[in-house]
């Protein structure tokens, strides 16, 4: 039973993040930056709200006091910035499949890198 609920999961997983491209071409007159920039910052507002509810809140502070962390968090924010941003203007340019294809051999070169 426990093996469905897993598939299923996995399933649902896919499923969301090939629809996903809809979402950003129903965006697309806001333009990539914009939209990458909107969710930053609700996911933002949601983990900070997420470390309250339970309690954490000192890790975040205890992020900010590291500046050896901080700047490590900080370089991958950027990365993750840049990849979304690359992807959200392949989808609203049309070139949903490249983008696509893209997430497809990104982990296959670095296995092999």
């Amino acid at each position: 039973m426990q093996h469905l609920r897993a598939l299923g999961t996995g399933a649902s997983a896919y499923v969301l993040w090939g629809l996903f491209p809809l979402y950003f071409r129903l965006l697309a007159d806001s333009g990539p930056v914009e939209i990458v920039a909107y969710r930053a910052l609700w996911a933002l507002l949601f983990c900070l709200a997420a470390l309250a509810v339970i309690g954490r809140w000192h890790s975040f502070t205890a992020v900010l006091r590291d500046r050896r962390l901080f700047a490590t968090l900080a370089l991958a924010l950027f990365l993750v910035a840049l990849n979304w941003g690359i992807y959200v203007l392949g989808v609203t340019t049309d070139r949903t499949l490249d983008a696509s294809m893209g997430y497809f051999m990104n982990p296959l070169v670095s296995a092999l890198l």
